[in-house]
């Protein structure tokens, strides 16, 4: 159902579409969930107690509270509300879409990185925002900005997406970051390659985010225009 009100209390079924990375200790995780009629995105309070939700699994959720934040409707999960998995595939709408243009900024947070083994969120300096100091994994990512003349949209290459432009995958990400005793040599590596070259994305749009299903390379374009945007867009 359509949720356009904030400070109601209702129950929905829903997919968890994407989880996000969050800094603050109050958040347990953040995300997107959705349905036939849409997508929200959902925010469970570090207090509520609830346990963690999975990326793809189904849920009801009974008794969240509505919100907005920015203008955006979100539906908030506090210690009065229930999570109950599902033995059900929610269909969720359409929203894969398809952008041609040029990459014009390679975000933090990009290249070799370290996420949480219990909750996936990205580490900084070995600490989790959530579990604090804990064992992490590495992976592999770019966080960027593609210029399509029109719209500037933020999206995000995982290693496949990475390994089928670059040939890096996350071994040997690894090892240009052992052979260099730096782990920004691996996002230089990524920047050199990938930094103004035009590229079609088809992907998922979750949020602020297009996630990328795949990519490849456009050749022929004019250079020079593309190198204009990337220093209008590091001012």
């Amino acid at each position: 159902a359509e949720i356009t009100k904030p400070g109601q209390w209702v129950s929905l079924k829903a997919k968890v579409v994407q989880l996000w990375d969050s800094s603050s200790p109050n958040v347990s995780q953040v995300g997107l969930i959705g349905d036939e009629t849409g997508i929200i995105k959902f925010v469970i309070w570090a207090k509520s107690g609830k346990g963690e939700v999975e990326e793809g699994k189904s849920y009801l959720f009974r008794n969240v509270v509505t919100d907005s934040f920015q203008g955006r409707m979100q539906v908030n999960i506090n210690r009065y509300s229930e999570i109950i998995e599902l033995d059900e595939d929610i269909k969720l709408p359409p929203r894969e879409i398809e952008v041609v243009g040029a990459l014009v900024a390679i975000q933090q947070n990009s290249g070799l990185i370290q996420r949480c083994t219990i909750c996936k969120r990205v580490m900084t300096k070995g600490i989790c925002p959530i579990h604090g100091k804990v064992e992490g994994y590495d992976d592999l990512r770019v966080k960027g900005v593609l210029d399509d003349g029109e719209n500037f949209y933020e999206i995000i290459l995982n290693e496949e997406n990475i390994k089928a432009l670059t040939g890096i995958d996350l071994e040997k990400a690894k090892k240009i970051a052992s052979e260099r005793l730096d782990k920004n040599a691996v996002l230089s590596e990524l920047k050199n390659k990938l930094l103004g070259r035009y590229l079609k994305v088809r992907g998922t749009k979750g949020g602020r985010y297009l996630i990328v299903n795949e990519v490849e390379f456009i050749e022929g374009i004019d250079k020079s225009a593309i190198d204009k945007l990337i220093k209008e867009v590091s001012l």
